[in-house]
């Protein structure tokens, strides 16, 4: 509890948290931490972040329950699906490409990138390498699934080696980055590949592991800054906010929409929040097979212009956001920053990041919060029976209808549940 709170007041003192999770860290900005360190930090923190304080300090109890719960993996089934047929592949792909010493850790990723270099591919970082104007390299095509096996097959060494039983056991980080949100580590759940997912299993017999997430969060969290409140009159009459927005671009009837286009609409509508431009969102449509037609970066600015007329309002805020020089939380705490289209995701992320906090204390009020065993940014995994779940979906969409100030008449289903597993 007490690194939780250090972890608070170093948020709100403009401190860079991600550092936060090395004790090494936290002695050398507190000497020997103790709770006198949390007191002292508290009076210099300016009046209007008080609520973020207190939030923050109320939250931490109940962070830490679900940090003891941990999630339940067969790993025996697990290792078989990770493994089978991923060691040959990835010893197949370092004949092809000659890459041998790639293991997927900081230092292998210098050594690949020089080696790149060398070979006259300018390269600067890892993720250009997703690019698709390397779509039509074998030696990348190769190099891209190598990498991607390699990292697969380390990320499950390390989930496996983390626990004895099975038991994954995860520590949360309160407020990592600017924007407030709760990360795990050491190790992180919160990145496991969807395939993983059907083997986690209860944490008790007669109950099933399920995830309840915030539908379209961030588009919500935008649109309640902004309010531009067509986003939750589509909700409120059933309409999914990514085939309606995708259709409306395209000049498509919704049932017209593919799943595919959909699902590349909606990285590109929740890119834009992050300052994507006309050459990414071309990037993002040539690179699948959504559309037939080449686009062109200006015809990837034309589609960005569309949705901005869709929803004006969130074009306001993206051009505010981006001349700003001070950021202000939710709950008020403010700071300062450089004008950048960076600032434009900190908004809703905040927003979103405060509405799961304010959920997740709702929960432990009504004693729900023993069936939660892990945070996902905007969602919750539970492990519970089918009554259990339906009463942490109501608590979850109460909260968050007041949190957006709408009178849920419609009872409009804010949380979409999936389930995780099977049941013991």
């Amino acid at each position: 509890m007490l690194k939780k709170g250090i972890q608070l007041i170093l948020f709100l003192l403009g401190v860079n948290t991600k550092a936060i999770k090395h004790d090494g860290f936290l002695e050398l900005i507190t000497g020997n931490y103790n709770e006198g360190v949390i007191d002292k930090c508290e009076n210099k923190l300016q009046p209007e972040s008080k609520a973020e304080l207190e939030l923050g300090k109320k939250v931490i109890p109940t962070i830490n329950k679900i940090e003891k719960k941990g999630v339940n993996f067969n790993f025996s089934a697990l290792h078989k699906d990770c493994y089978k047929d991923t060691e040959v592949r990835i010893d197949e792909l370092k004949n092809q490409t000659q890459i041998f010493r790639f293991d997927g850790s900081s230092d292998s990723y210098k050594e690949l990138l020089s080696d790149l270099r060398d070979k006259g591919y300018k390269v600067k970082r890892a993720h250009e390498l997703d690019s698709n104007m390397y779509d039509n390299d074998k030696f990348i095509l190769a190099l891209r699934e190598l990498i991607s096996l390699v990292k697969k097959l380390s990320y499950f060494e390390r989930l496996e080696t983390s626990s004895s039983d099975g038991n994954i056991r995860t520590n949360f980080m309160l407020y990592a980055g600017s924007a407030g949100r709760i990360t795990s580590y050491s190790p992180s759940l919160q990145n496991i590949p969807k395939a993983w997912k059907k083997h986690i299993e209860p944490n008790n017999s007669g109950e099933k592991p399920y995830e309840l997430d915030i539908r379209t969060a961030e588009v919500f969290g935008l649109s309640d800054l902004t309010n531009e409140r067509l986003v939750f009159d589509l909700l409120a009459d059933g309409v999914d906010f990514y085939t309606y927005t995708t259709s409306q671009i395209f000049n498509k009837k919704e049932e017209e929409v593919s799943p595919e286009l959909r699902d590349t609409m909606k990285k590109i509508i929740n890119g834009i929040t992050y300052g994507m431009t006309g050459y990414g969102i071309a990037e993002a449509l040539n690179s699948s097979s959504a559309t037939k037609k080449h686009i062109t970066p200006k015809l990837g600015e034309q589609i960005k212009s569309r949705y901005f007329r869709l929803y004006p309002k969130f074009e306001e805020y993206h051009s505010k956001m981006t001349e700003t020089d001070t950021l202000e939380t939710t709950l008020g705490h403010k700071f300062s920053v450089k004008p950048s289209f960076k600032n434009v995701s900190f908004g809703p992320q905040n927003h979103i990041a405060t509405l799961m906090k304010k959920v997740l204390i709702s929960l432990d009020e009504k004693g729900l919060v023993d069936d939660v065993i892990n945070i996902v940014h905007d969602s919750i995994w539970i492990s519970s029976d089918v009554d259990t779940l339906e009463q942490i979906k109501l608590a979850m969409e109460t909260e968050i209808a007041n949190f957006f100030n709408i009178d849920n008449e419609k009872n409009i289903e804010f949380v979409r549940v999936t389930e995780l597993g099977g049941e013991i």
